[in-house]
């Protein structure tokens, strides 16, 4: 996130009503970021705040050299229930899918440094492991189709 997505997301809140708009904020040394909410009320002046004290990659300035602490998130609602649901549930949600890729990526590495050396057989793998990443059919189904386009495993 940066600055002018928060700050679009303020003048968006103001405009349709929300009532509260939370910050996610990831500090170093914490294992889990912390969720500030404010009423609608201090729109104004958390705004203010936000502005003066982050730089554009919303990273706060005062902390700058000392302690990496930083807006990762924000989000606007009608609830409590609709700020967690925004940014605490969809990065749960989400967060299976990146673990999932690291480790698929982890996978295919040590196939990779397993199999280097075997005249070709590491791009050949890479491939094969790119095209299962994409769901593009093997070479085996292409062929069954007709298509012209085949290589060998």
């Amino acid at each position: 996130m940066k600055k002018g997505q928060l700050k679009a997301l303020f003048i968006e809140a103001k405009g349709t009503g929300q009532k509260y708009i939370g910050v996610m904020i990831q500090t170093e040394g914490s294992s889990e970021p912390e969720v500030i909410i404010n009423p609608k009320e201090n729109f104004n002046a958390k705004f203010d705040y936000y502005m003066a004290a982050y730089d554009d990659d919303l990273i706060l300035i005062a902390a700058k050299g000392k302690k990496d602490i930083r807006i990762t998130g924000a989000a606007a609602g009608a609830s409590f229930e609709d700020i967690q649901s925004q940014l605490i549930d969809e990065k749960a949600s989400s967060g299976w899918k990146e673990q999932i890729a690291d480790a698929v990526d982890r996978v295919v590495d040590k196939m990779l440094k397993e199999t280097s050396g075997n005249g070709g057989g590491e791009t050949e793998l890479r491939d094969h492991e790119r095209d299962n990443q994409r769901n593009v059919p093997h070479a085996e189904t292409l062929k069954d189709r007709g298509s012209v386009h085949h290589r060998e495993y």
